[in-house]
């Protein structure tokens, strides 16, 4: 999903309406998102003793727009605050490239193998954001990563950075996914309409509220409205 392809009004709440979006309200749009995004932190963060914010994006499924949403939330972070922030790939399977080369090593080789931060971080062009890869050697991809190695990862990075992002696994992954839950200050849950039913979302948001981890939101992706938009302002 490109980024053009985000709908208006897109929000914590769950409401979108289809009007294709210009570049400023796109960015007004992650602008609303992103202070809704502040207050529950300041509600229900841990945050580090430097002050730095770790915000995890899930989903119900793969391909329901979590790696876009985070791009995007990242790239208007970095300029609403004018400062640097990381976006971090769990998984490896992100939306379009963002970056000039593919990835040779990332996270988890700096987990495992004591490569250095800076050599995995790769820059988008253009702007102050930041993306940690998963990593590209094999015995890298191959081998999990424990809870403990998740929580002094994400230690390192909030050094490093006042903002982090996670692209998350999604909530299908419920093993990969906890060791994350764990060291975040908070979760945003993307769920693409029309997509996945209810009878299979509710174990999953179940296994999300159970998990202990301070949820900050649902985000409704790619809603279709079928009257103009106009009535909907009206409602």
């Amino acid at each position: 999903m490109k980024p053009t392809e985000i709908k208006r009004r897109f929000r914590l709440t769950g409401e979108a309406a289809v009007s294709p979006p210009t570049r400023e309200e796109l960015t007004n749009v992650y602008g609303s998102l992103l202070a809704r995004l502040d207050h529950a932190l300041e509600a229900c963060a841990n945050t580090g003793g430097n002050g730095s914010k770790v915000v995890l994006i899930t989903a119900s499924q793969l391909g329901e727009g979590c790696s876009t949403t985070g791009l995007n939330l990242g790239l208007c972070l970095t300029k609403r605050d004018a400062t640097k922030v990381l976006m971090v790939e769990c998984t490896g399977e992100g939306a379009e490239p963002i970056r000039d080369a593919a990835a040779k090593v990332g996270w988890m080789d700096v987990a495992h193998h004591g490569v250095a931060l800076e050599e995995a971080l790769q820059s988008v062009r253009g702007s102050r954001l930041y993306v940690l890869p998963r990593g590209g050697t094999p015995d890298a991809t191959a081998r999990t990563i424990s809870d403990e190695e998740v929580g002094k990862l994400i230690a390192r990075l909030r050094e490093a950075f006042p903002y982090v992002i996670v692209d998350g696994p999604s909530l299908l992954a419920q093993a990969d996914l906890s060791k994350w839950l764990r060291h975040v200050d908070g979760v945003a849950l993307v769920i693409e309409a029309n997509r996945t039913r209810r009878e299979a979302l509710t174990p999953r948001v179940k296994f999300l509220a159970e998990s202990g981890a301070p949820f900050l939101g649902a985000i409704l992706n790619k809603r279709k409205n079928f009257i103009p938009d106009w009535i909907y302002e009206r409602l």
